[in-house]
C-alpha cells in the first residue's frame, strides 16, 4: 500500500488514518545562502504546485496532518487501521500524547466509507499528478486573483 503520511482527527474520539498527497501540507525549501534566499514563506501555500524543481521524498511516511474542530473545510479522509503506537514516532509532548491515547479508538468505519476514503485519496493524488504532468495547473495562474489562489 502506498501512502506518505498520516491524518489524525482530534476531539472526543481520536481517529488515525493513512494519507497520500501530491502537494502535502509540509514542505522544506533548500536554497543556497549565497543567493538572495527567500525561505519557504516567501510564496503562498498554493504556489508550490507550480514549481517544476520539486523532489518528493518517498519511503517512510513522514508527516501528520491534524483535523480539529476549528477546521472549516477539512474532514477526516484517512484510510486503513493505524495503531496508537504510531504516535510515539512523532515529537508530541508526553502529556498530550497520553491525552490522545486515552481518547484513541480504532475506527470501525464501514467498508463503504473506508473504500470511499481510500478511493478519494488516490484519485485526488493521481488526478493532480496527471494535471501537473500535462501542464494544466499553470492555466490556473491566468485566473487567480492573487498568488494565494
Amino acid at each position: 500500500m502506498i501512502f506518505d503520511g498520516y491524518e489524525m482527527q482530534t476531539g472526543d474520539k481520536v481517529k488515525l488514518g493513512r494519507m497520500r498527497h501530491l502537494f502535502n501540507p509540509y514542505i522544506s525549501l533548500i536554497e543556497s545562502v549565497s543567493d538572495d534566499f527567500e525561505t519557504v514563506w516567501f510564496r503562498g501555500h498554493n504556489y508550490w504546485k507550480f514549481e517544476d524543481k520539486i523532489t518528493r521524498v518517498k519511503g517512510k511516511p513522514s508527516w501528520l496532518t491534524i483535523i480539529h474542530q476549528e477546521n472549516k473545510s477539512n474532514w477526516f479522509r484517512g484510510f486503513g487501521k493505524v495503531r496508537q503506537e504510531f504516535l510515539d514516532d512523532f515529537n508530541i509532548k508526553k502529556e498530550k500524547l497520553v491525552e490522545l491515547k486515552v481518547r484513541f479508538f480504532i475506527r470501525t468505519t464501514g467498508l463503504f466509507k473506508a473504500s470511499k476514503n481510500r478511493w478519494y485519496c488516490f484519485a485526488a493524488f493521481n488526478g493532480k499528478e496527471v494535471y501537473k504532468k500535462i501542464g494544466l495547473h499553470k492555466l490556473k495562474v491566468l485566473f487567480a486573483k492573487n498568488e494565494f489562489d
